[in-house]
């Protein structure tokens, strides 16, 4: 059974609050936040009691409510915040909004101090794209404000979430990013813990998730003397090995990360994002004088039922397992 002590946390990802997806700036159907269905903003009072219960916290990856566009303002004051403590920061978004979002969030951050913005973009076919968020997506729109990032000096990291239907795009977004000074790339395999099923959403095989691996491989091969950094998901035994140390869930009282979410009830957090999801008792809320928490373990005989419920899969590893590049 894990321990969780306080005092070694070192990263946090935060959630400012508690939105359904249907507040968000995006309506990507098969959103890992659909179950939701309350609608809460987090407070600087929450803030301030995270910042006082994490004393070692070295990093906020701020992902917002559930995406900082949706409340640009609190996310603006949580990075103040933070470079006033010395911590550094960094975010993901959708990208919508472009340049009048990144000047609204980054007003007077310094680019030191951001360790990286991470942009959600799954395709560069803009009407592919649109239909995987939901919405009308301006990519010019969004690639213009990845400019205005790169020009400021902000490093970017382009993190696509792959499902069946574009896999296949893997390739062109990757030259699309690198070709105007991209090298960094995080990919995600979509899961299907929003219960939701449609013919664009389709957890990812065996065989496309190795055509994935491939085309990465031909990509790096390709730009060898650039210095490209990519991370992908194995999910599957079959390729790639099987690294139990790497299991979130098995991890003992040197736990460093957690991902923590603003609610109407108070600050909970999490060790097992996937598992959270799934089942409450992966959760623990923040209290006062309390600095140790004890977590159950996921058991596990090689392959984790977890992921296996993601994924639709009998067969699957921990999701976090990953082959980096």
């Amino acid at each position: 059974m894990p321990t969780i002590k306080l005092n070694y946390v070192t990263n946090v990802t935060l959630y400012t609050g508690d939105n359904s997806p249907w507040y968000c700036t995006c309506s990507c159907p098969c959103c890992s936040q659909r179950k939701r269905e309350q609608r809460y903003q987090g407070t600087m009072t929450q803030a301030n009691t995270l910042f006082n219960m994490l004393p070692n916290l070295k990093q906020l990856y701020i992902f917002g409510n559930p995406d900082p566009t949706v409340d640009v303002d609190f996310c603006h004051q949580l990075m103040k915040i933070s470079v006033s403590k010395g911590i550094n920061v960094c975010t993901s978004t959708s990208g919508i909004g472009g340049i009048d979002f990144y000047e609204k969030l980054l007003r007077g951050i310094p680019s030191s101090i951001v360790d990286y913005v991470s942009v959600s973009i799954d395709t560069v076919d803009e009407q592919k794209l649109s239909i995987l968020k939901g919405r009308h997506y301006s990519l010019q729109k969004s690639i213009e404000g990845i400019k205005w990032l790169l020009e400021n000096g902000y490093i970017v990291k382009i993190q696509p979430t792959l499902w069946s239907s574009n896999f296949n795009d893997v390739e062109e977004l990757m030259e699309y990013f690198i070709h105007i000074g991209i090298h960094w790339f995080t990919f995600h395999i979509g899961s299907l813990e929003s219960g939701i099923s449609l013919p664009t959403h389709q957890h990812l095989t065996i065989e496309e998730l190795k055509n994935v691996h491939d085309t990465i491989q031909r990509v790096i091969d390709r730009h060898k003397n650039e210095h490209i950094i990519v991370r992908c998901p194995v999910i599957y035994p079959e390729l790639w090995h099987n690294d139990d140390s790497k299991w979130y869930c098995m991890k003992s009282s040197t736990i460093s990360e957690l991902m923590v979410a603003f609610t109407e009830k108070g600050i909970k957090a999490t060790h097992v994002p996937m598992a959270s999801l799934i089942n409450e008792e992966f959760f623990f809320y923040f209290e006062e004088g309390r600095d140790e928490i004890q977590l159950p373990t996921i058991k596990k005989e090689g392959v984790c039922p977890i992921s296996n419920e993601l994924s639709g899969s009998s067969k699957t590893l921990c999701r976090y397992v990953s082959r980096y590049w």
